[in-house]
């Protein structure tokens, strides 16, 4: 895995107060004939998902019986090598899969039904002393050398890739704290779920930064004067074929959000610690008919009453900032 360099351009973008567009029209699916052999290696490759993530949620469930010692070990490395007695593997997400995730599946996803396989409270937190804002500052001014353990999804149909940004933004409070949305459930895309401020780049943004501080204005009303750019993040491809940069920045208190109904339900903010201590950070495993099989972070957070369920792209980006803060 190449060694991915962390991006501190853009300290100063201001943000334009213009409408984004924020469709993305999907590009007409290829209409190849199919041929016997492309259907027999693709039913296998299904078929080869399928059990391996079999084998890793028996593994989960069942750890003593499935030891590299034990005969039950035995057979599942005979069959599915490393990878089943490996508890934790370096990648969660099949880089390129076979074939896109049905749409109509993923419409219905519920990721709370999918059981836990493992919580990674085995690795440390992130020091405190290094989640302040001269600490962060002092990071991004001299990023570490680091490899990013989450890089894409798979894609859920033939839409075309697209070029996206979000903002990270960490309220600089006595216990600093990271400001997220829940996206309107009329969206087309990941409605209902936590998410950062962003969205598309649009042709009039001068950067990746420009255009998260513009969506942050659009969606919520976060203005740029609050803000300070620290940087950015290896991009990371959506389950929706976007190519996302997360722009790492700091939000003075004082503001003052005005959220827009037709994207954001909701704003609240969660502790930094508590992203940043895997901990919290739960490790879900999936197979099912009409999907691919699939692995994610979920980080629940208990905000009063109401679970606030972190999952999916938005985790994944913050275990990514975890593995730059600890590198």
């Amino acid at each position: 895995m190449s060694v991915a360099p962390s991006c501190t351009t853009c300290a100063n973008a201001a943000a334009a107060r213009h409408a984004s567009r924020k469709s993305c029209q999907p590009s007409a699916p290829s209409r190849s004939p199919p041929r016997n052999k492309q259907r027999l290696r693709r039913a296998k490759s299904r078929r080869s998902r399928r059990l391996f993530a079999l084998a890793r949620h028996l593994r989960a469930a069942r750890p003593a019986l499935w030891h590299a010692a034990s005969p039950h070990g035995v057979l599942a490395s005979h069959f599915f090598g490393d990878l089943v007695l490996n508890p934790r593997p370096a990648v969660l997400v099949d880089p390129e899969p076979a074939e896109p995730i049905n749409a109509v599946s993923l419409a219905s996803f519920e990721p709370r039904d999918v059981p836990v396989v493992r919580v990674d409270s085995d690795l440390p937190a992130v020091p405190h002393d290094q989640l302040t804002v001269s600490a962060l500052r002092a990071r991004f001014a001299r990023p570490p050398v680091w490899t990013p353990e989450l890089r894409r999804e798979p894609r859920a149909g033939h839409r075309a890739p697209a070029q996206a940004a979000v903002l990270v933004p960490i309220v600089q409070r006595r216990e600093p704290t990271v400001l997220l949305t829940e996206r309107a459930t009329q969206m087309s895309t990941h409605s209902g779920q936590v998410a950062f401020p962003g969205g598309r780049v649009d042709p009039e943004d001068a950067n990746v930064a420009a255009a998260a501080l513009r969506e942050a204005w659009e969606e919520v009303g976060l203005s740029a004067d609050y803000i300070e750019v620290l940087g950015s993040l290896p991009t990371y491809t959506t389950v929706t074929s976007f190519i996302v940069t997360p722009v790492i920045a700091l939000v003075q208190p004082g503001f003052h959000l005005t959220l827009s109904p037709s994207e954001v339900a909701d704003a609240f903010e969660v502790p930094l610690s508590h992203l940043m201590n895997p901990a919290n950070h739960r490790r879900h495993a999936m197979v099912g008919e009409g999907l691919n099989a699939r692995q994610w972070f979920s980080m629940p957070y208990q905000d009063g009453l109401q679970e606030r369920f972190i999952w999916g792209a938005t985790a994944g980006m913050l275990r990514n900032f975890y593995r730059f803060l600890s590198a």
